[in-house]
């Protein structure tokens, strides 16, 4: 086209010299003709210019829609991401309840580190507190087998003793080698009579009578196996841990069994004031674990420990109550309240389901001005308890041969003979009667309170990530381990000792409680009217104080850690009151 037009305008060049009138003639249809090519020009191009402009904006059309696609896309990654997240979470909640439920299977590579090791023989036992080896009860039996084994060759040879130690509330009543490994048949080895019972039961002590005759055979490691029968106090509850020591230093230890209450409590805590004389207070329900929990022939008694354990004239003054069993049985006439006390007989245990037994309606009275503080619930008789007797040993070097009789007198745990729940009733000094905090399964504990408060106010508490002590006022003190910062969290979490010395260790009206059953700590701060009632339960992003339940933030938890339970620093300071830092060059949390 374009050479079309030059070409025309060099023809218009030779008309226009020419001048004749035929060359006029020529000249206008020169120009018409190239108007003519100019306009077609025009309009292929501007044809050529909308078929650009559509085909750019064909090209817009498309990347918008591919950017669409993209978000689209980006969302579906965000969504799944999140989604895989909390999968992996539930995963791993899933994988610390299964590792809980089967922490009884003790890991022999943590027992790398000593000289011997403990394991379990096969699947551990729940053994139920306060039971010992009741008649119509074949399947909670109080024994056990362990396997003991050396981890290193000749290391039995090396000790002339060794103790296997049960911690406080747990006693050993008997023992027994069901089986050795390793050992020479034609020299002396370990017998029954090497096996002795001391320290009233805590202890079983191996000791050869002729420890330089036996050896093992060169195949392989010295090990047996031992069926332990223990009692169980009614105040212990979980993990039975068995240290293996020489001369106090630790040379193996295992978890064996676990200890469980043979019954569940629920209740409402009470809230009343000091000059209420009579009132009525919660519903108690009692369930058994598992059928047989409650002993047929035998009693039940409820009763209430005040602050100060005696001399509150302070107790029941009626209830009635309700079965929920198709089985257990319980007559009228054998349920009463007198002296303060709910009692009633079990006319007709359980064999094949769980009762529930209700106690409702009840009333408590008081003969004068209720004290202020917590009021416990607790909860025993020998329908629940049979592992005591009368007589306590007083010799703790009295050594008992262990291929002998079981000796009852053993059983003996303490004068224990309860299971105790706190917070039942709390006595607040004013007017009103309320009901409020859910309680469950609470701890066993005999602490008291006084009617002084305590104020960390005036304190300034600093703890440092990794350090285990605890500044007060500049003052240092220890602490057993060091706190941390949760990962899935950021928040600085503390162990019990923290918060022990935070309230200021040597006042008894602050003071600490632990549930081992429902994994929850109770920590009183203050006393009376001012009294904060504050709970943290493992795994629960959930604080409860003074009954009200409260979401912690960033979706911090409580936790167990190595054995150990730890709370949240920031939150106790919110639920204590206190002004709360935090010092990220030092990595320094206060209480100010």
């Amino acid at each position: 086209m374009k050479k079309k037009i030059v070409i025309l305008l060099s023809s218009l060049m030779m008309v226009t010299s020419m001048t004749t009138t035929a060359s006029a003639s020529i000249l206008g249809d020169k120009i018409n003709e190239i108007k003519t090519t100019i306009d077609e020009v025009k309009s292929q191009i501007k044809s050529e210019i909308e078929t650009v402009k559509s085909t750019i904006d064909a090209v817009k059309t498309e990347i918008k829609a591919d950017i669409e696609k993209v978000k689209i896309i980006k969302s579906k990654i965000e969504s799944n991401v999140e989604n895989i997240k909390n999968e992996v979470k539930e995963d791993i909640n899933a994988i610390n309840e299964f590792s809980s439920s089967i922490n009884f299977n003790y890991d022999n590579s943590s027992n790398s580190n000593y000289d011997f090791s403990i394991t379990t023989v096969s699947e551990p036992k729940n053994l139920i507190s306060g039971r010992f080896n009741s008649s119509n009860m074949q399947d909670t039996t109080n024994e056990i087998e362990i396997s003991f084994s050396e981890n290193y060759n000749n290391k039995l040879l090396s000790y002339d003793s060794l103790d296997f130690n049960m911690p406080n509330g747990v006693k050993i009543v008997g023992a027994e080698i069901t089986e050795k490994i390793n050992f020479s048949s034609n020299v002396t080895d370990i017998k029954n009579s090497d096996l002795k019972i001391i320290n009233n039961g805590q202890t079983l002590r191996i000791k050869p009578e002729n420890a330089g005759n036996y050896k093992p055979f060169n195949k392989g490691l010295i090990g047996f196996k031992l069926k332990l029968t223990l009692s169980v106090a009614p105040g212990f509850a979980g993990d039975i841990k068995c240290i293996l020591t020489n001369k106090n230093n630790v040379k193996g230890e295992g978890v064996i069994a676990k200890a469980q209450s043979p019954i569940d409590i629920k209740f409402d805590t009470t809230k009343i004031g000091t000059e209420n004389k009579e009132f009525n207070t919660s519903d108690i329900y009692i369930k058994e674990i598992k059928p047989g929990m409650f002993i047929q022939g035998k009693n039940v008694e409820i009763g209430l420990e005040g602050p100060f354990k005696n001399g509150e004239n302070f107790g029941f003054l009626d209830a009635n109550c309700e079965i929920r069993s198709p089985e257990l049985e319980i007559k009228q006439e054998d349920f009463n309240v007198n002296n303060g006390k709910i009692k009633f007989k079990i006319d007709k245990a359980t064999q094949n389901e769980p009762a529930t037994i209700l106690i409702k309606n009840i009333k408590v009275s008081s003969n004068r001005s209720i004290p202020l503080g917590v009021y416990k619930l607790d909860i025993g008789g020998d329908a629940l308890i049979n592992n005591y007797v009368k007589n306590d040993i007083s010799d703790k070097d009295k050594v008992y041969t262990a291929d002998k009789n079981v000796n009852q007198e053993l059983t003996k745990q303490s004068k224990q003979n309860y299971f105790r729940y706190n917070n039942y009733i709390n006595v607040v000094g004013n007017e009103n009667t309320e009901t409020t905090s859910y309680q469950e399964s609470t701890t066993n504990n005999t602490s008291s309170n006084n009617s002084e408060d305590t104020n960390i106010s005036n304190n300034t508490v600093k703890v440092t990530i990794g350090q285990k002590n605890v500044i007060v006022n500049g003052q240092t003190m220890d602490m057993d381990v060091a706190p941390y910062i949760q990962p899935s969290s950021n928040s600085v979490l503390v162990p019990l000792r923290f918060v022990t010395v935070a309230l200021g260790s040597d006042n008894i009206s602050s003071k600490v409680e632990w549930d081992a059953n429902s994994k929850t700590v109770v920590i009183y701060y203050g006393s009376g009217f001012k009294q904060k009632i504050i709970q943290f339960q493992a795994d629960s992003n959930i604080m409860v104080v003074d009954g009200k339940k409260i979401n912690m933030e960033n979706g911090v938890k409580a936790e167990l850690k190595d054995g150990r339970m730890f709370v949240p620093f920031r939150m106790l300071g919110n639920a204590l009151g206190v002004s709360v830092d935090w010092d990220s060059n030092t990595k320094t949390a206060i209480f100010n």
